[in-house]
């Protein structure tokens, strides 16, 4: 899979789901130039990237999601 942002295309890096309580909260996918497994490169590297989060469960209130969302980024 691949998206383009700014005339740049990017391929999909990795995805992952997040549980909380036997439920899918949500899905996030990586996006980058290329595959690579090196994090320190993803975070510090001046190249184009896109994170994107799919809400999956409507049971969850938006302040339980941004909480978990600060969890998930630190």
């Amino acid at each position: 899979d691949s998206i383009t942002v700014e005339n740049h295309k990017l391929i999909l890096n990795g995805a992952g789901k997040r549980m909380k309580f036997f439920f899918t909260i949500y899905i996030g996918a990586l996006y980058l130039p290329e595959k690579t497994s090196n994090a320190k490169d993803i975070i510090e590297k001046d190249m184009p990237k896109r994170i994107l989060m799919h809400l999956i469960c409507s049971k969850v209130k938006p302040s339980q999601i941004t909480d978990a969302f600060k969890d998930d980024f630190e």
